[in-house]
Formats: C-alpha cells, structure tokens, sequence
C-alpha cells in the first residue's frame, strides 16, 4: 500500500508527525524538479534518509572527515561495483575500516543534512511506502548510506531542520530588513537592547 500525495497540500513536518504517532514503517521518497530524496521510517523514527541533491555521498563523508583511509575508500568503490546491493559504508564495515560507532554517528548528521535539504524544497510531490523499508531502487543515487540502529524522532529532525533554515536566512537577509520586516521582531529587538 502507498500514500501519494503533494507537500503543497500536507505540511512535510504533519506528515512526518503523523507518521511518527502511528509508529509507521516504510520508505518516504519526495520528488522536488530535478531532486529526489528518501527517508526510512521504522516504527516511527527515522533510520536512513538520503538525496541525489548532494554531490558526495556517505562514503564521500567519511573519507571527507578523516574517519576512513583514500585506499580503503577506493577498495570499497571496486567491491561496489561488483556488489551494486551494497552501500559503500557497509563494505567499509565489513572490511573493519570503519566502526560502527563512526557510521552512525556520520549516518545520523548525514540524515539531518537530508531533512534540511528537503526542508527547502518547494512543490514537491511524495509517495509513502508502507512496511517497505529497502532503500534500492526509490530514487537515482550513487549510494544508499548506512542504516542507523537507534531511529532518530521526526520531530526533531524537523525543528533541527528548521532552527539551520532561520540561521541560514539570518545570515543572508540584513539585519535592518529583518528589523523592518517584523513589527514583534521590533518589539523583541527594542527589548533586548533595553536588557543589555
């Protein structure tokens, strides 16, 4: 069974709520233009979540952060080519290149980059997936991550999501816009100067 429907019709955050309540399990794909994302549901909580708006992938992550060596980077994209049903972060695993502490930990950012992402996304259409939880051919990415053990609340995923977007706007809109913008954005600058 699935649920099609568009984000301009249910809000992306209700929808992950309602999931999240019922404590549903499935895969989520959204489709924005040119992009396409999915996240994993298990039992509510959010598992794995990945886009083909980045241009690394996990694997790219890991190796981006020091966590694992160029040659056990580049022994496990000549394993996935013999092995397309793996992800690149599993062949690491297997091979001991990485430890599970370490993918979860990038698993878990990396899922928080893919909300955000999708977070920004205007017009997009969904299609959700009930009690399907395999990640193979949702959408066109180079690889599918790592499943994380311990799900991560949607809710939170959401608010995380949303507090980078204000931060990210703030950055880029000047304060004085800001200030014209919003009379109770007034109020609590007037006040704060009053406090300092």
């Amino acid at each position: 069974m699935s649920i099609n429907g568009k984000f301009e019709d249910l809000d992306l955050s209700d929808f992950f709520q309602i999931l999240s309540m019922g404590k549903k399990s499935g895969t989520l794909v959204i489709n924005n233009l040119a992009v396409a994302a999915m996240v994993t549901f298990k039992n509510g909580l959010v598992v794995r979540a990945e886009t083909n708006a980045f241009k690394r992938t996990l694997g790219h992550d890991l190796l981006h952060c020091g966590i694992v060596k160029e040659s056990d980077f580049q022994i496990a994209l000549k394993v996935k080519q013999k092995l397309p049903g793996k992800s690149i972060p599993e062949i690491l695993f297997d091979f001991n290149a990485v430890n599970k502490n370490a993918l979860e930990k990038a698993s878990r950012k990396r899922i928080e980059k893919v909300i955000h992402q999708i977070l920004l996304w205007n017009e997009s259409t969904f299609k959700f997936e009930v009690d399907d939880l395999d990640p193979k051919n949702k959408i066109k990415v180079d690889d599918f991550g790592w499943e994380v053990t311990e799900g991560i609340n949607p809710e939170y995923l959401i608010m995380e999501g949303s507090r980078i977007y204000d931060e990210t706007f703030r950055q880029f809109i000047p304060q004085k816009a800001l200030y014209i913008a919003s009379p109770l954005k007034r109020v609590a600058n007037v006040f704060f100067r009053l406090v300092k």
